[in-house]
């Protein structure tokens, strides 16, 4: 595992001056390789999660900030756990049963959260249903 001060571009073994700034990804990119693991943030992980980047790093990330606010999401509440359940389980095999416990959780404090309406929640629960049922 990552110590959580590690650079990413020491994971990477990728130097970022050598990188080829042509768009907003690559600056994205750039910055995301200056920064230690402890440095990333929601908008980090949606990238990475999305660009399928140090995925382990982003689902132990995911799984701490979940664990402190289910409903975070980039741009919409929520989004967080849709992202999660889109990726491949494969690709995070040893961390399934820790983000299992995490939805179990989840899901038992799910009537606790605050909602901005009916359609919300059924989305989230709906969400949270089919990602408990890919990882059994």
């Amino acid at each position: 595992m990552y110590s959580s001060n590690q650079r990413i571009s020491e994971i990477l073994n990728v130097n970022s001056e050598e990188i080829d700034v042509k768009c907003e990804l690559d600056k994205w990119y750039v910055t995301l390789l200056n920064k230690a693991i402890e440095e990333i943030n929601i908008n980090d992980i949606s990238r990475m999660l999305r660009q399928d980047i140090l995925i382990e790093v982003a689902i132990n990330k995911s799984v701490e900030i979940l664990k402190e606010n289910p409903l975070v999401g980039e741009m919409y509440d929520g989004q967080l756990l849709e992202l999660l359940y889109s990726v491949d389980v494969n690709k995070y095999k040893e961390d399934i049963d820790e983000v299992k416990y995490l939805l179990i959780k989840i899901k038992s404090n799910i009537s606790s959260f605050e909602w901005l309406c009916d359609e919300d929640f059924k989305e989230y629960s709906q969400v949270l249903e089919k990602y408990l049922k890919k990882l059994s």
